[in-house]
């Protein structure tokens, strides 16, 4: 044979992909994940992983849409007329009453 098939334990593969030891035993007893069984021993090829996280992929749920990045043609000062602020006049005061 040329080469030797390399392949992980539970506790080697899971943190390969970002899972715990225990993530990768259940869900390999389940049935929910790919996986070699040597004797009584489970245990995880590169392709195992790859196809681990192919199966784990989750597709977007709508298209990517462009960001809207409104640019503006002249700078704001420009854009903008400039505003006098102006104080209100004063109330009169009432006579009478006191």
């Amino acid at each position: 044979m040329s080469g030797d098939v390399l392949s992980y334990s539970a506790a080697e593969a899971g943190p390969l992909i970002g899972h715990t030891e225990n993530w990768m035993l259940e869900n390999a007893r389940a049935g929910v994940i790919i996986h070699s069984k040597i004797g009584s021993e489970i245990r995880f090829t590169p392709e195992h992983l790859r196809q681990i996280l192919r199966d784990c992929e989750v597709p977007p749920k709508a298209p990517l849409r462009p960001r809207a990045t409104a640019r503006r043609k002249t700078p704001l000062a420009e854009a903008t007329p400039a505003v006098t602020l102006r104080a209100k006049p004063p109330k009169p005061r009432r006579q009478g009453a006191a």
